[in-house]
């Protein structure tokens, strides 16, 4: 976790003041500005889009009686995209452009399906998860006379 937070606090700027000195060198201040303002308001826009597109399924899902497990997945995809949308630099937008890109959120979502379920989960005779565990009975008679 120091690793990580290593990398976005240090080398994250370090990256992005590195990309703002070369994009400026290429095409200009002005340019590279226009750039940063343009990614962040485009984000945005298909953020929102995004973002109505997935709250309407998560809502039908729920009218199913479907946890909308993979709709929340999406959204904070679409939240961190937002962020980093925001933050002013190259390397962010980049990132937040990706998380804005839905088939690569749906193979990321996969593959965390894939390392979090176990590799054999008992199932009962309907189909459902068997969540097996211990159960005690309690004698509340005994434990209301003493």
């Amino acid at each position: 976790m120091a690793l990580l937070l290593l990398i976005v606090f240090i080398f994250v700027p370090l990256i992005e003041i590195i990309l703002f000195v070369e994009i400026g060198a290429r095409v200009g201040v002005l340019a590279t500005i226009a750039l940063v303002i343009l990614t962040a308001v485009a984000g945005m826009l298909l953020i929102s889009a995004q973002g109505l597109v997935i709250l309407k399924t998560a809502q039908a899902n729920l009218r199913h009686g479907v946890t909308p497990v993979a709709e929340v997945f999406h959204g904070g995809c679409l939240l961190i995209a937002g962020i980093l949308l925001l933050v002013p630099g190259f390397l962010t937008d980049a990132i937040g452009l990706l998380l804005l890109v839905s088939p690569l959120r749906r193979i990321v979502f996969g593959l965390i399906l894939k390392k979090s379920r176990p590799n054999r989960p008992s199932t009962a005779s309907d189909g459902g998860v068997v969540i097996e565990g211990e159960s005690k009975v309690i004698n509340r008679q005994a434990d209301d006379r003493k």
